[in-house]
């Protein structure tokens, strides 16, 4: 969703094109904990709390401002000749997007897919107040209430093993990811 947007912002000559990213780039300012309260809200109205979408509908709307951020500025970068070349050959626009764009883009991609894997893996503050049932409940989370019921004499060393155990996962998806990653953040910043 985000790579379409951030296509449609940097090839099309909108009318509102810049408006529109600066929107974004203002939402980007707004801090998370001022939404708490009417998402809450929200949430309950739509029967959401305590499942898996209560989570997943704010990271995604949370992560598409950076993501179109991101790749919007490496998306500018992508020459122009290669895509109008694809629109002789008789390339549609979703086929340049899908065949041209997004395989040419994979640093831009893998930046954005660990910026915001990192973001949902270490999030607290959502799925504390969201989540009330044990089934559901985050990592971080858990952890948290694991050591606010500690008592004293507990196995502190467990406890600081498993929060070591949690750093794994994003260990390995920056390790998988890591040659695209400082490439995809650089990539659209500079402009000659």
């Amino acid at each position: 969703m985000s790579s379409l947007a951030a296509f449609g912002l940097s090839n099309y000559k909108l009318k509102f094109k810049e408006p529109i990213f600066l929107l974004l780039l203002v939402s980007l300012m707004i801090p998370i904990q001022v939404m708490l309260i009417p998402l809450s809200i929200l949430l309950k109205e739509l029967n959401l709390i305590n499942t898996y979408c209560v989570l997943i509908l704010p990271y995604m709307a949370f992560n598409c401002p950076i993501a179109v951020f991101i790749l919007r500025g490496f998306f500018e970068e992508i020459p122009m000749g290669i895509k109008e070349s694809a629109k002789i050959d008789g390339a549609s626009d979703f086929t340049i997007f899908t065949r041209i764009i997004l395989p040419l883009s994979k640093p831009a991609l893998a930046a954005v897919l660990i910026i915001s894997f990192i973001g949902v893996w270490n999030e607290f503050i959502f799925a504390l107040v969201f989540l009330k049932d044990d089934r559901y409940l985050t990592i971080p989370v858990a952890l948290y209430r694991i050591l606010n019921s500690a008592v004293e004499g507990s196995p502190y060393e467990i406890y600081s093993a498993m929060a070591t155990l949690t750093v794994f996962p994003v260990i390995i998806v920056f390790i998988f990811f890591q040659r695209w990653f400082i490439e995809g953040l650089t990539a659209g910043a500079l402009k000659g």
